[in-house]
């Protein structure tokens, strides 16, 4: 029986909460080596994991079903997995209701064997408002909590291209990027506050992306917590009607209308030009 009593405590692995899934029980444990920069990836399921280029990847946020497999494999090569964390922000203006999400979270990251967790809100939040304290708070008591109960954890926030309210996500930035780990800016769909006339442009205006990070650097955000969130997609405009002056085409976009594009010439064509 000697050997047993020996190897429990290593499959049980850091938690304690359930058997170890890896072939190698060290790889169970928690990812707390530094890194001078981050490789941050989404994945949304499946097995593409397995053709990612695991010499870079530092961090992979599982948005998908849970993967023992993957978990294992980014551990072997020295990257983290970290859990999606998304909770309706009103529930958490309560501080008991805060405390138990926290609690559930960090529970299920020690069960999964997982390095920390990214949190995902992107909700609309009204500066000053119960909701905007309540955020900031969650944001510095899931960090406390990942860095207490799981060493070498990271907890990272998911903001908006811009920290200028956009789609009304006015966010505490300056707290929040100071309590946890690392920013991650989605640099992308950036085309979301229109109030006049759409026109299609690109996912990520170059231009207007970088002014952004300035933004974020004028708030005096630690550059090396910050993130670039890259989108490896685009977007395809097809025409579906035309104007009677020939000068507008109206254009549909999965998910969305994309309305008056304007046109270089006035002869009625069906091809889109896009600016």
């Amino acid at each position: 029986m000697l050997p047993f009593v020996v190897l429990l405590p290593v499959l049980l692995g850091v938690s304690g909460s359930g058997v170890c899934p890896c072939e190698r029980p060290e790889l169970c444990q928690p990812i707390r080596a530094e890194r001078e920069f981050e490789v941050f990836l989404f994945d949304v399921g499946g097995k593409t994991w397995k053709s990612y280029n695991w010499s870079m990847v530092t961090t992979v946020a599982a948005f998908g079903k849970y993967d023992a497999e993957l978990v294992c494999f980014a551990h072997s090569k020295g990257a983290r997995v970290v859990l999606k964390g998304d909770v309706h922000v009103p529930f958490i203006v309560d501080q008991a209701n805060r405390t138990t999400w926290i609690t559930e979270q960090v529970s299920l990251a020690k069960k999964q064997f997982m390095d920390g967790i990214n949190i995902d809100i992107e909700q609309a939040v009204d500066d000053g408002s119960p909701e905007y304290y309540a955020l900031t708070a969650l944001v510095n008591e899931t960090t406390e909590a990942f860095h207490r109960e799981i060493p070498g954890s990271q907890v990272s926030f998911d903001v908006a291209w811009s920290p200028k309210c956009i789609d009304k996500r006015c966010y505490d930035y300056v707290t929040i990027a100071k309590s946890c780990d690392l920013v991650f800016v989605m640099s992308y769909d950036e085309q979301s506050q229109i109030t006049g006339d759409c026109i299609a442009k690109a996912n990520a205006p170059l231009s207007q992306t970088l002014k952004a990070y300035d933004q974020y650097l004028d708030l005096k955000i630690d550059s090396k917590k910050l993130v670039m969130g890259v989108p490896w997609y685009g977007y395809d405009y097809p025409c579906v009607n035309l104007s009677q002056d020939g000068h507008y085409q109206h254009l549909e976009q999965t998910g969305m209308k994309y309305v008056l594009l304007k046109k270089k010439r006035k002869e009625k064509k069906s091809s889109c030009i896009f600016i």
